[in-house]
Parts: C-alpha cells; sequence; structure tokens
C-alpha cells in the first residue's frame, strides 16, 4: 500500500508541475491556438499521470528543479520529526522542525508515515463507491422514466447523424433526471434531453444533437471517464482538480468548434443563441455521474460565445494554427514527458547501491556559516546540503554546556556502502561544519548499517592540527572556503614513523604530498630543520633550505640536525599551486620526545613506505584511466574482484597535463546462485579526468571529476565537457554496453587465473526470495542481524553467494522448507568449496516470529 501511495504521489507532483506549464502556455497564447489545440495540449497532462516516469533527457524540465524519484518518502519518520535539539535556555529537548513533546513527536512522524496511505485508499475508495453508485442510479431512473423521442425529433436526428458522418445506433431518451442536454454510456450511448428541450425550434434541438454527436465523434466521453479514473486517484491534489475543470470546459469549446466547422457562413450566430437558450433552463445536476452536455458550467458560456465569434477567423489560417499546435505539443512532450538525468545512484530490485558526489559547491554551503551550534534551522540545512544527505535521520544539538557538540545519525540500511568510504566522507563533512559554524567543539557521527552500528567522533582540535590557520578563517570569503575543499584532497606520506639523525638508513623523514586534485607544483616550507633531497641510487643528499618548491610527486626529507628540548613540535607547511596560487594546503607535526622526532598520527598523514603504490603510476593513458576508475571505486560495496570499463572520447594536453574526457564504469563481481557477476558498482558516468605526465611517460593522477547530483547534474556535465562531446555524454546508456563488456572481460580474465569456470554476467542475477510475510523477513533479515553480523553474510535471497576471508574461499547459502507442522523454516549454512559444512542456522518462522532452533559449529 505504501510503495503505490509513494508512486501515486510523485505522479502528482510531475503532474502538477506540468499542469502549471501548460496553463501558462494556455495563457500566453491563448487566441493563436485554435480550441481543438488548446483542448490537444491537455494529453500532455493525461499522458503524464499515466505514465510519470519517461525516459531521461536534457531537455527535461525536471532538470531545473528539486529531483523527485519513484522512491520519494512522502511521510514524516520519526527521525525527521524527532530531531531532538538542546539549547542553552531550554531543559528540553525540542525538535528541529517545532517544539513539540517526544510523544507527540514520534506520533506525529510515524503514525503519519503509516496512516497517510490508507486515507488516500479510503478517499479513492469512496470516490469510487459514489461513482459507481450513481451510475448505477442513474441506469435505474432512466429505465423508470425515460421515453423515446418522437419521430420529428427523430427525423432531425437522423440528418444530425448524417452531417457528422455517425453510423452507430444512438438512442435519444426524454427525462428530467439531468437537467442539461448530455452524452450517456459508453457501449451504447445515448443523448439525454429535457421535455422542456423538445419544446424548443426544431433548429435550436438541430444545434442540440449536433453538439452531443460531436462529443460522440471526438471520443469525449472515453475522455471523460478517464478523467474521473485518475480523479479517483489524485483526490488529494487540488492542482489536478483544477486542471480537469479547465480540460471539461476545453473539451465543451472544442466541441463547438467540431460543429461549427460543418456549419453554413451565418449560421454561427444561431448556434450561440441555441446554446443561451439551453442555458436558461440549466441547472446544477442532481446526484448523478459527471457527464458532458451542451452546457457544463455558465462561468465558461462567455468563452465559449467568443470562441463561436471568432469561427471564420479560426477558419482563415488553418495552416498557421495547425503549425503552432504541433509545434507547441513537441515542445511540452519534450520538456513534461521525459524524466531529469539520473544521479549517480543506481537502483536495483528495490535495493541501491549508494554512491555519493563530494563536489562540495563554495558558495552555497558559505550562505550556512553562523557563530552559534544553536541555530536549529542552520544546522539542519547545512547538513542537508552535505553529502550523505539523504540518509541522513536524527539530529541532536547540545549546546547547554561546552563542549557543544552536534550528533547525527547516518542510516545505511539496504545499502552497499563501505563504511572506510563513508567515514572519510563524514570526516571531509565534519571539517566543512567546524569551518562553518564558529562554536562547535565536536561532531558525532553515527553510521548504522546491516548489522552495525557505529559511532566516529572529530573534534575541532583534533582536525585543526593539519593546518597552519584556524579553520574558521578558510570561511571568511570563497577564494579560502575553496582552498579549505581542495585541501580535503590531499594527503600527506610520511616516513619513517620515527626518526633520530643518528639513524644511517634515511637522511630525515620523507614528506610526499598526494593530492586530489589539479595542481603543477608543490611548495614545501619548514619553521625549523632542514629540507633535502636523496637520490636512494646514488645516496647523494643535496640541501634545499626550509623552503622549496618541487614538481608533483616529487618527496622531501626534513631533518633537524640539532636537538631542541622534550616535547618541542616542528611544522612542515604543505602548499599545492597552480598557475602560481594556492589551491590547496596542510602540514605535518613532528614532535621531539627526547630521543626521537615522531610524526603525529592524523587522518591526512598516513606513515607508509609504498610510495609506488600511492603515486599510482601508469605507463600510458588508457591504462592511467583504468587505475583512476578503479581507485574511485572503491567506495561501493566489496566484491572478490574489481573491474572497469571506459570510453576516451577526447583529450586535452597542456605543459604536461593530460584531461581525458571519459564515459567511465566501475563495478565489483562476485558469485550469487553460482553466476559471477556484478554485485555492486556503478552505471555509464561521464568523467573528466586529469593527470600530469613526466619525463619518463608516467602518468600520474591529478583530479577525478563527477558531476554533481540531482539537479546540478545537467550543468555540471556542461561544465566539465567540451560542447562538441554534449550529445556524448547526455544521450542516456551511452556506451553503456561497451563497457558492461570491458568489466565481464575482466571479470572472466580473473576466472581463469584462479583456474574456474562459471558463467560471467553483468546483469542482474535473478534472485527468488524467502517465501515468508514482511514482518518476518524484516525480523530474520534486518533486526536480527545486529545481534549477530554473521547472518549478514547469508545471502538475503534462496540460494548461494561465494566470499574470499583471508585467501580461503566460503560458500554462504541461504534455504527454506517445511516443518512437520507445515511452518515455514529458513536454513543459513555456510560451507568450504569442497562442501564441508562449518557453521549452520536453522529457524523456524512461526506467527510471523523467527525463532532459532539451532546454531551449529562444525569441526
Amino acid at each position: 500500500m505504501e510503495t503505490v501511495f509513494k508512486i501515486i504521489f510523485t505522479t502528482s507532483l510531475y503532474a502538477s508541475i506540468a499542469g502549471f506549464v501548460i496553463l501558462l502556455i494556455k495563457w500566453l497564447l491563448k487566441s493563436k491556438l485554435t480550441p481543438q489545440w488548446h483542448y490537444f495540449l491537455w494529453a500532455v497532462l493525461i499522458l503524464k499521470l499515466i505514465f510519470p516516469f519517461g525516459p531521461e533527457s536534457v531537455f527535461s524540465l525536471f532538470n531545473a528543479v528539486p529531483a523527485v524519484t519513484q522512491n520519494v518518502d512522502f511521510a514524516l519518520t520519526y527521525e525527521d520529526v524527532h530531531q531532538t535539539i538542546n539549547t542553552l535556555p531550554q531543559e528540553k529537548p525540542y525538535s528541529l522542525s517545532a517544539p513539540v513533546s517526544q510523544e507527540t513527536s514520534f506520533w506525529t512522524g510515524a503514525t503519519a508515515k503509516k496512516a497517510l496511505p490508507y486515507v488516500w485508499a479510503l478517499g479513492s475508495s469512496m470516490m469510487l463507491a459514489w461513482l459507481i453508485y450513481t451510475n448505477y442510479s442513474l441506469q435505474g431512473r432512466l429505465k423508470k422514466k425515460g421515453m423515446p423521442a418522437g419521430e420529428s425529433a427523430l427525423l432531425t436526428f437522423a440528418e444530425c447523424k448524417k452531417r457528422m458522418g455517425i453510423k452507430k445506433d444512438i438512442e435519444i431518451i426524454i427525462q428530467d433526471e439531468v437537467e442539461t442536454p448530455s452524452l450517456y454510456g459508453i457501449i451504447k450511448p445515448k443523448i439525454l434531453i429535457t421535455p422542456a428541450a423538445m419544446k424548443l425550434g426544431q433548429k435550436e434541438i438541430f444545434y442540440i444533437l449536433l453538439h452531443e454527436l460531436a462529443h460522440y465523434k471526438r471520443k469525449d466521453l472515453l475522455v471523460n471517464y478517464l478523467l474521473l479514473g485518475l480523479q479517483i486517484l489524485h483526490w488529494f491534489n487540488p492542482v489536478i482538480w483544477y486542471c480537469f475543470k479547465m480540460i471539461r470546459q476545453d473539451m465543451e469549446i472544442a466541441a463547438d468548434d467540431k460543429v461549427l466547422s460543418g456549419l453554413k457562413p451565418g449560421e454561427e450566430k444561431e448556434y450561440g443563441k441555441a446554446l443561451l437558450t439551453v442555458l436558461e433552463s440549466f441547472n446544477n445536476q442532481r446526484l448523478a455521474p459527471r457527464l458532458i452536455g451542451m452546457v457544463d458550467d455558465r462561468r465558461n458560456i462567455e468563452k465559449r460565445i467568443n470562441m463561436i465569434r471568432m469561427a471564420q477567423f479560426f477558419k482563415g489560417k488553418r495552416t498557421l494554427f495547425l503549425t503552432t499546435g504541433i509545434l507547441c505539443l513537441l515542445i511540452l512532450g519534450s520538456i513534461l514527458l521525459t524524466n531529469p538525468l539520473s544521479n549517480q545512484a543506481s537502483y536495483e530490485n528495490g535495493d541501491y547501491t549508494l554512491k555519493e558526489s563530494e563536489n562540495y559547491d563554495p558558495e552555497s554551503l558559505l550562505k550556512f556559516k553562523n557563530p552559534y551550534a544553536g541555530n536549529n534551522s542552520n544546522v539542519g540545512n547545512l547538513l542537508g546540503s552535505l553529502p550523505y544527505a539523504r540518509y541522513r535521520g536524527g539530529i541532536t544539538l547540545q549546546t547547554q554546556k561546552t563542549p557543544y557538540d552536534i550528533a547525527v545519525v547516518y542510516d545505511f540500511l539496504n545499502t552497499d556502502t563501505d563504511r572506510d568510504q563513508a567515514e572519510s566522507t563524514l570526516r571531509n563533512n565534519a571539517h566543512i561544519i567546524f569551518a562553518l559554524i564558529d562554536n562547535v567543539d565536536s561532531i558525532h557521527f553515527t553510521i548504522r548499517s546491516a548489522g552495525a552500528e557505529r559511532t566516529i567522533q572529530f573534534s575541532r582540535q583534533e582536525l585543526q592540527k593539519n593546518y597552519e590557520k584556524d579553520l574558521r578563517e578558510y570561511a571568511k570569503d570563497n577564494k579560502e572556503f575553496t582552498i579549505l575543499l581542495n585541501s580535503l584532497r590531499l594527503k600527506i606520506l610520511a616516513y619513517p614513523p620515527k626518526y633520530t639523525p643518528v639513524m644511517s638508513s634515511t637522511p630525515g623523514i620523507r614528506i610526499l604530498a598526494q593530492y586530489q586534485g589539479s595542481a603543477d607544483r608543490v611548495q614545501y616550507s619548514a619553521a625549523s630543520g632542514k629540507l633535502l633531497s636523496w637520490d636512494n641510487t646514488s645516496g647523494k643528499v643535496g640541501a634545499l633550505g626550509t623552503g622549496v618548491e618541487l614538481p608533483i610527486n616529487t618527496p622531501v626529507y626534513w631533518s633537524q640536525l640539532e636537538y631542541p628540548k622534550d616535547g618541542s613540535l616542528e611544522t612542515v607547511r604543505i602548499t599545492m599551486m597552480k598557475n602560481n596560487e594556492k589551491v590547496a594546503e596542510k602540514q605535518v607535526m613532528i614532535r621531539f620526545d627526547g630521543s626521537y622526532f615522531t610524526v603525529e598520527p592524523s587522518y591526512d598523514v598516513l606513515i607508509t613506505d609504498n610510495v609506488k603504490l600511492q603515486s599510482n603510476y601508469a605507463q600510458s593513458l588508457d591504462e592511467a584511466v583504468s587505475l583512476a576508475i578503479k581507485n574511485q571505486g572503491k567506495g561501493y560495496g566489496k566484491g572478490e574482484v574489481a573491474t572497469e570499463g571506459h570510453l576516451i572520447l577526447d583529450t586535452e594536453e597542456k605543459d604536461q597535463l593530460i584531461k581525458a574526457y571519459t564515459i567511465s564504469s566501475f563495478g565489483y563481481f562476485g558469485f550469487e546462485n553460482g553466476i559471477f557477476t556484478k554485485v555492486s558498482g556503478s552505471g555509464a558516468i561521464p568523467t573528466v579526468i586529469t593527470f600530469s605526465k613526466n619525463d619518463k611517460g608516467e602518468y600520474t593522477l591529478l583530479q577525478y571529476q563527477e558531476p554533481m547530483d540531482g539537479g546540478g547534474y545537467l550543468e555540471s556535465v556542461k561544465k566539465m565537457f567540451p560542447r562538441k562531446l554534449w550529445s556524448d555524454v547526455l544521450t542516456e546508456g551511452k556506451g553503456y554496453p561497451e563497457l558492461m563488456k570491458q568489466q565481464e572481460a575482466q571479470a572472466g580474465e580473473y576466472l581463469k587465473s584462479i583456474g574456474r569456470n562459471a558463467e560471467v554476467r553483468a546483469s542482474y542475477v535473478e534472485k527468488k526470495l524467502l517465501n515468508i510475510n514482511t514482518e518476518a523477513s524484516n525480523k530474520l533479515l534486518a533486526e536480527l542481524t545486529k545481534k549477530d553480523p554473521i547472518l549478514n553474510l547469508f545471502p538475503y535471497w534462496a540460494g548461494s553467494k561465494e566470499v574470499v576471508e583471508n585467501g580461503e574461499r566460503w560458500i554462504y547459502e541461504t534455504s527454506q522448507s517445511k516443518s512437520e507442522n507445515g511452518d515455514n523454516m529458513v536454513l543459513f549454512t555456510k560451507k568450504k568449496d569442497n562442501g564441508k559444512i562449518v557453521l549452520q542456522y536453522q529457524y523456524l518462522i512461526q506467527d510471523n516470529e523467527p525463532i532459532l532452533l539451532s546454531r551449529t559449529e562444525f569441526e
């Protein structure tokens, strides 16, 4: 029920926008379209209501509005409402949205989410029941009280049918249930007319019957019932009601136009008089289904009379109006019947693979600069503008006493996000929060994923030590804030972790900047001590002084020739430069403990001797692109082997910098149901990758750029790529089959290397879900995994998957059977690749409750 309502709700949002656009176009064009074309334009709205999710297009109007997806969450969740805020003058927590009690928040959010689909279903059911009842009621009353038309009226009717080219048997019923001439019935159509109308002159009756036959000829009755059906589904949306009212009014005018097109010159006035005559006897209908008739709305008469007066004008310029109408229909269809270009989240079988963009927009983020952590709405809006905003749950602000703290919950259940990638992104988010909110001292992020909950904490003091100046100073203007955002991509490689001048294996602590951005030089400067160069082949050491500018990927060695006092702190500052301007900066802190100089550990200073690996050297552009894509894909859920596919559309080379314009895709492959398939990864993503190339022809990654999510996607792609490539990168699914072939080929080579023969498939492997009810499934596959994380390794479907752990292959199987009493049983089995079982769980599903019967470990 909830899923159905989500689709209906999303459809209403899309259709409301479409309705506003159509109304605007109709208002702008007015007399520049014929009545027929005014009516035809509404076909776009009806199609949008029936097919809300069309093909993606660069021309879609919805590229310019906030993204609305098929998985839109229509209601507040408990966490959305119950975001507890503690501020100085308050003793109790308050919600971000309103100062309500905890109990009220719970019932407002949780109950609303559960109740709204049923409220919608109740409203739709009542409307459907009303339609059925009134239809049968009218049918019964017509059978009792309706009378056939006389011979004179039938002769007139025969002439009308001949004029309209209609051969269908249509009955005329004289009745007083519906007080305006109307068309009724789809299978056996009837024209309902009152005794009062039959007393009018023969000419008036002729026009009345012509109008009703025009409705029949144009299939308006079918359209009317379609509108009724859609109105039943979207009864909660006043925009849809208003648009449908306008459609019915245009339907009547279009029927008038159909009649007038067959009249002789001069007869338009007589037809208009007949319309006014019928209006005089028109009253609101009694209990009856929504019919279409000659007089639909008194307030629409003036508009119809004006259109009748312009009949000859429209006849004289049919070609112009036809061209204008077709053009309008094509434009509206291209912008309203298409979907925005998709973001980087890929949806599959109800779950989704998480892939968040970290393209921070400095100008947008600076709007949230604020001196106080207690500013509820500002904190909420800032978090809503950072990566992982869609997975954010509750927020708690602690400002009653120092240290002032922000605590945020992120729910990654049903996602394949990598924990290390999530922590890295949230750490970057913490830097931004510390820079923009002056008095925040600490930040707690709680990460909820399948079977585990982990809280990570960042303090201002901890993140500050990698920067020479206060983080808050970076938020003073756009230029400085951009430097901070760039600095989040800067890592420092240092080795060894401890050093003393008497060591002969190295002249000092080696320091190397690794920057995932665009830069051409790197500056190193030491507050004290000396910077050295070292050729470890010849053993030659060169003095560089206390400051030096070097090419990218050139390390320096820091050494202090004189022993300072115990506890002293030395710093080496690293600045990335581009075109003689600073783009990023960080510092390494080295403490002397009386015997050794020790590198102060931090998130951005990596103690490693593996410089070659970290530098990502490649001997060709193709190899460099491949390595870059695989490195970027580490954030996806893990599989057995990483693969990638790419198409290099074009390149630019200048001053040993190479920019590759590509369409790329990443995928982890693993075994599911015996098939080696893509278990996580991306679709086809337009990507711009920049490398530096040294004299040896080795490539080093400088920048990896992907488009922004959501509404910013289109513009970011256009900024990234030259105009000549727009058609390639903005075409949905461009090159994806080829990218999949490349990934399948790499996966196949991996299988050969391990001596395994199996089907390789990048496409989705069909899975048979457990045949148990939703409540039991949620408890078994979600709640119980929190208590026993090993259960997360078993498939959620009835089948198998394989996992390589510490070089050894294990097979995890999930199966289902019946107990002697007919109850469902679920068996989780872990075994070696030789078939030997090592662990087995047996659950009985009884009254929607999974009961553990046994957990057996085998030797």
